[in-house]
């Protein structure tokens, strides 16, 4: 129960007011108010919450789109391609992208085809120039900067005692028959003209 006394003074008459009002009538309103307060807020929590959600998964998922398609465009894969095109500034990306893509697919089937007709090309002159090769009587051999055979001729082998190219080709010349001097001492590297 709640209760208030105050002192009243009305025409020199003073008088002493007591008002007593029980708990349950003074808190019930009060408590009511309360619950539907917070009861309305939770209500209007979980609506923004759903918005936001809804808002950040629709303008998220083009985004997410276009890194999983950039991702899959540098690890190798240029068959993917954005499937999502608005009239907005992603869409407009997406596009350009997906342009992108076409060129850069465009550009590497025109090198692999380019690769592809030189390296005809070079296995044409490489045949033409070991025929050139073996048609000279002279032993011809050819080394890398590291000593290594890269070709020879027939010439070459039968000179040398060889039968095959491979016995040759992928050797180091110097060890193979350039090791030792005439009088059998060693021949080292370092004073070796042809290495």
């Amino acid at each position: 129960m709640y209760i208030n006394v105050s002192e009243v003074s009305i025409d020199g008459i003073e008088w002493i007011l007591v008002s007593a009002v029980p708990a349950s009538q003074f808190m019930d309103d009060i408590v009511s108010s309360m619950l539907w307060s917070v009861l309305v807020s939770v209500i209007i929590l979980i609506g923004l919450v759903l918005i936001y959600y809804y808002l950040v998964r629709k303008l998220a998922k083009p985004i997410n789109q276009l890194l999983y398609t950039s991702s899959a465009f540098t690890a190798g894969d240029l068959s993917q391609r954005v499937t999502f095109l608005s009239k907005n500034e992603i869409g407009m990306i997406s596009s350009s992208f997906n342009h992108m893509a076409s060129k850069m697919q465009a550009l590497i089937d025109n090198l692999e085809d380019n690769v592809q007709v030189r390296t005809e090309e070079l296995n044409e002159k490489k045949e033409e120039l070991q025929l050139i090769l073996n048609s000279t009587a002279e032993g011809v051999y050819g080394i890398n900067l590291d000593g290594v055979c890269t070709f020879c001729n027939i010439s070459c082998l039968k000179q040398l005692g060889y039968e095959h190219h491979d016995d040759l080709i992928g050797k180091n010349m110097h060890q193979l028959i350039h090791h030792t001097q005439r009088d059998g001492s060693p021949f080292t590297l370092d004073k070796c003209k042809i290495s």
